[in-house]
C-alpha cells in the first residue's frame, strides 16, 4: 500500500521520504552534495581572495598597560603566599597531634575551605586583577575580528 496524505504524515515527494527500495541506504541519502559549476566571486581554490576593502594584516596592539600586568602578578603571588602560609600553619598546628607528613596532608585539605573564610580580601583582589585581564585580552580579541 503506498503512503497517501491521508495515512501518512510526510508528503510525497520530498527527499526525506525515499524509502529503503527507493535506494536510501544512507541517512543522508536524499542529500547529494552538489559541486558549484564555478567558485563564488572573490574565491580562488576553495580560499578567499584578497581584495582591496580586506583589513591590514598585522597584529592589533591593545595590550595590557604594564600596570595591569603588574597588578595580576603581584595579586597571584599574593594570593599564593597566603595560600601556602595557611598551609604551613595548619600543618604546624596539627603535627602536635599527628605525624608530619600526616599533618602535612591534613593541612593541604584543609587550607582549601579554610581560604575562603580567611583569605577574602587578597581573593577578591585577585578575582579583580583576573577580570581586567580578561577584559583587556576580550577587547583585543573583538578590535582583531573587527580589523582594527
Amino acid at each position: 500500500m503506498e503512503p497517501t496524505d491521508e495515512n501518512h504524515p510526510v508528503k510525497p515527494g520530498n527527499p526525506h521520504n525515499q524509502s529503503v527500495d527507493q535506494g536510501a541506504s544512507a541517512p543522508l541519502a536524499g542529500f547529494a552534495r552538489t559541486e558549484p559549476d564555478s567558485e563564488p566571486a572573490g574565491v580562488v581554490d576553495g580560499r578567499a581572495a584578497a581584495t582591496a576593502a580586506a583589513p591590514p594584516t598585522g597584529t592589533v596592539s591593545l595590550a595590557a598597560s604594564p600596570a595591569s600586568k603588574k597588578r595580576l602578578r603581584k595579586a597571584i603571588a599574593v594570593y599564593t603566599a597566603w595560600r601556602l602560609l595557611l598551609i604551613v600553619v595548619v600543618t604546624a598546628v596539627v603535627s602536635i597531634f599527628l605525624p608530619p607528613i600526616v599533618a602535612l596532608v591534613f593541612g593541604i585539605i584543609m587550607q582549601m575551605p579554610l581560604s575562603l573564610l580567611v583569605l577574602t580580601k587578597p581573593r577578591n583582589e585577585l578575582s579583580a586583577a583576573l577580570e581586567t585581564s580578561r577584559n583587556v585580552e576580550r577587547a583585543n580579541l573583538r578590535a582583531a575580528l573587527r580589523g582594527d
